[in-house]
């Protein structure tokens, strides 16, 4: 990288770590700081020039991870109030924060995808990440105390503060170094991106990232202009198609929303899977491993939406095989591919005490439903005020009547009570 003034002209020259997809640059004076995540050297440009022109109370329209309220004309939220972003004083501690989003994501992924990585703020509400540049909200910048002062709504606080911007660092992997075959495959990266950046959230701040999920499922069971359900907007796999004149915010809610809700989905089967009696908790080795294995399979690549499944289904459980197939069909077929938004009921629990085991036979109802519904759904047993992991049911069609053992003490069953399937609210 070089830049020379020559004659009233500055000329600047770029060469990339290798062939990009996307380039972009931004013009203007900035002043830069700068933090490291091991080799990987994390610039941040900042200027309070362009903050000028900001309204006073514009309305943010987060195109990034989306948590805000629908109106019949798309997606805002609450004003901004006259809280104006200080981009160079929070420069460093940003710098600082994606270096650390980096490290992290390194752990999980693999090494970081380029020399350096550029932070340059983007007057409004929304970012992008393109390789070795985030273009970043300047909403980001503000601090908590701005934040609550312009009282901005409580799931856009968590996410223009804890989750825009690592999200954007996860697109560096996802997204700019693997790609997306077509539209159809469009929301892979950004559920990739979105849930990297709720993970890196979770063991400091866990209550954010189910205040971000229960922001997402409320956002698809809101209404559309034609006060239809924006879930009905269509499959992640329509990608942009999904926006129309009945659903202006239908991209947005579905590839962010709906997309999101679908990786938490898998990572929480794969989690339930390895629980044993020495880790009742279970583990996310194997679901880290997929993320891992996609991204050593696929960088300067294309994925599919057949290939995200083929990957998955190559390490799935046998404990995970609908009718003792290793196939998830039954997930792609009418999650991925459908809109479904169910709702799900349990009924008739019957308790038998045995000789050596004690053991519940009940009924899941899949309400709202269609009839081709398959769900993993996770049952659970009261014991006193605490919960027990009982295991997992596959629910098939309207009724399915199903038996588990139970420990001594449960007298009532739940199901999903910690909120790992996407249900209507």
């Amino acid at each position: 990288m070089s830049l020379q003034q020559e004659g009233g002209q500055f000329v600047g020259h770029w060469i990339s770590d290798g062939p990009v997809p996307i380039a972009g640059f931004n013009l203007g004076r900035y002043v830069k700081t700068t933090a490291n995540a091991g080799e990987v050297t994390v610039n941040s440009y900042a200027t309070r020039g362009v903050e000028n022109e900001m309204p006073r109370s514009e309305k943010a329209v987060p195109a990034q991870t989306l948590p805000s309220a629908i109106t019949a004309e798309g997606i805002t939220s609450a004003p901004m109030g006259v809280a104006v972003p200080a981009p160079v004083a929070a420069g460093l501690s940003l710098a600082k924060r994606a270096a650390a989003s980096i490290t992290s994501l390194e752990n999980i992924l693999g090494p970081f995808p380029f020399s350096s990585l550029s932070l340059t703020q983007r007057p409004g509400s929304d970012s992008q990440g393109w390789p070795g540049i985030i273009f970043l909200s300047s909403y980001v910048y503000l601090t908590p105390e701005e934040r609550a002062a312009a009282q901005v709504p409580l799931a856009d606080s968590v996410l223009y503060g804890e989750v825009m911007m690592p999200h954007e660092v996860a697109h560096q992997w996802f997204g700019d170094r693997v790609s997306w075959a077509s539209y159809h495959e469009q929301w892979l990266m950004e559920a990739f991106a979105n849930y990297a950046a709720l993970m890196l959230l979770e063991p400091r701040r866990p209550a954010d990232v189910q205040i971000m999920l229960q922001a997402y499922r409320q956002l698809l069971a809101s209404k559309s202009r034609n006060g239809l359900a924006n879930v009905q907007a269509g499959p992640v796999t329509l990608g942009v198609r999904l926006s129309s004149s009945k659903f202006p915010a239908g991209y947005e809610v579905i590839t962010y929303g709906r997309g999101t809700w679908l990786i938490h989905m898998l990572r929480e089967m794969f989690r339930d899977a390895s629980r044993t009696s020495v880790n009742p908790d279970g583990s996310d080795e194997v679901f880290l491993g997929v993320l891992r294995s996609i991204y050593d399979r696929y960088q300067g690549r294309e994925i599919t939406n057949a290939d995200f499944q083929s990957q998955v289904e190559a390490v799935l459980p046998k404990s995970l095989w609908f009718e003792n197939r290793r196939s998830l069909d039954w997930f792609f077929d009418v999650w991925v591919n459908g809109t479904v938004f169910p709702r799900f009921e349990i009924t008739d629990a019957r308790f038998s005490a045995g000789t050596a085991k004690s053991s519940v036979s009940a009924t899941i109802l899949q309400l709202d439903a269609p009839e081709d519904l398959v769900t993993s759904i996770p049952v659970y047993g009261a014991v006193g005020d605490s919960k027990v992991y009982l295991g997992r049911v596959f629910a098939e069609g309207a009724e399915t009547r199903f038996t588990l053992p139970v420990p001594p003490g449960v007298k009532r069953l739940m199901l999903d009570p910690n909120q790992t399937v996407l249900t209507a609210p």
